[in-house]
This record gives structure tokens, C-alpha cells and sequence, in this order.
């Protein structure tokens, strides 16, 4: 009995199909997913039924009686073409599921990538903070460590400044009481050596003439 249920699938020989056309494939994107994380089994896609419908049609093929001298065999039309009729009908649905697992996956992908991105640019923002402190703080003790090395410097300085303008000062005023006594020496000279010409005393006798006489005695 010949089948005459319609298929895309047509001889182009009797050995040969016709390929199929890709316009009856869906490949559009599911609007709900039926992969769900902690699924049971029975809400997974159908990935075993496709593969054991793929498992089917190769049995049946490998189980063909072959031709005499050639590598053809014969199988049972009608079922092979059930067969691949089935495994077409689950082909779109599981390609939008496989395209939605892609899908998923590069979004899933790009996330870790830009958190990942996100992370290493914090951490060298942190570090050149760090290092930014460290050189502001070096700079300031740097700094600090030169303002006290003038200070002491400046100080040093003006302490010697000091003592040379003192030593000065002591230096003069002790010229001037030199002379100074020196020339009251000289004066008190010239005084004396005067009085004693005048009076033709010594100082000693002068002293004496200018005693009042004593009184008289009874």
C-alpha cells in the first residue's frame, strides 16, 4: 500500500530526498522560555525525545535490508518519513531554545565581563587614591622636614649674629672705659702736679696748712 500522506520530504531519486525547505523552520525567539533554574525533568526541553527520534530513523536505516552489490538498503518509507516528520516538529522549537540558551548565555557573559570591568576599575581608582595620599603625605613630611632645617638654620645664624654684635658692643664699651680711665688718671695727675708747684707743698703738707691751728693751752 503507498502512502500518500503529504511530507515535505520528496524523492529526487530513489535513493536520494529532496531537501527540505528551511521556510517552514521557526526560528523565532520563544516569548516564555521553558527553562527555568530547579526545573524537575519533565519541565526540561525535550532534548532525549529528539535525540532518541535521531536514534530511531538511524536504527531503521542501519537494520534496511541492503541491495546486492551496493551500498544502498531498503527501509520502510512510510515509517522513516514519520519518523523525520517528528524530529522536524521538535527541530524549531528546540533551536528557539537553543538560541534562547545563547542568548542567555552572552547576556549572562557580558555581565560577569562589565562586573568583572567594574571591579578592576574600582580597585585601581582605590589604588591611585592610596598612592595619591602617599605622595601628599610624603610631600608634606618632606616639606616639614625643610621648613624645621631652615628654622634651625636661621636660628643658628641669628644666634651668631647675636654674639658677634654683643662681643662688638662689650668690645667698644671696654675701649671707651679705657680711655676714659685714662684720661681721669691724666687729669687727676695734672691736678695734683699743679697744686704742688703752686704751694710748694707736697699734697701731704698742703693737706696740713689748711688744718686750722690748735687751741691755746691754759
Amino acid at each position: 500500500m503507498t502512502d500518500q500522506r503529504t511530507s515535505p520530504y520528496d524523492y529526487a531519486s530513489s535513493d536520494e530526498y529532496a531537501p527540505v525547505d528551511n521556510s517552514v523552520l521557526d526560528l523565532t525567539e520563544p516569548a516564555e522560555p521553558a527553562i527555568e533554574l530547579g526545573a524537575s525533568a519533565g519541565e526540561q526541553y525535550a532534548v532525549p525525545e529528539l535525540e532518541a527520534l535521531i536514534d530511531e530513523a538511524i536504527s531503521m536505516v542501519a537494520a534496511g535490508r541492503p541491495l546486492p552489490m551496493s551500498s544502498t538498503v531498503k527501509v520502510n518509507r512510510a515509517e522513516l518519513l514519520e519518523v523525520l516528520d517528528e524530529i522536524r516538529e521538535a527541530l524549531p522549537e528546540e533551536l528557539r531554545r537553543a538560541r534562547w540558551l545563547l542568548k542567555e548565555k552572552e547576556e549572562f557573559l557580558a555581565q560577569a565581563r562589565q562586573e568583572r570591568q567594574e571591579i578592576i576599575d574600582q580597585g585601581r581608582a582605590q589604588v591611585s587614591r592610596m598612592i595619591e595620599r602617599q605622595e601628599i603625605t610624603r610631600a608634606a613630611e618632606a616639606r616639614a622636614r625643610q621648613i624645621v632645617a631652615e628654622a634651625r638654620a636661621d636660628a643658628r645664624t641669628l644666634q651668631r649674629r647675636v654674639e658677634d654684635y654683643c662681643d662688638h658692643k662689650l668690645a667698644s664699651f671696654e675701649a671707651v672705659l679705657e680711655r676714659t680711665s685714662r684720661t681721669l688718671q691724666q687729669g687727676r695727675e695734672k691736678l695734683l702736679g699743679t697744686a704742688a708747684i703752686e704751694g710748694d707743698v707736697t699734697p701731704s703738707q698742703g693737706v696740713q696748712a689748711n688744718q686750722p691751728p690748735p687751741p691755746p693751752s691754759n
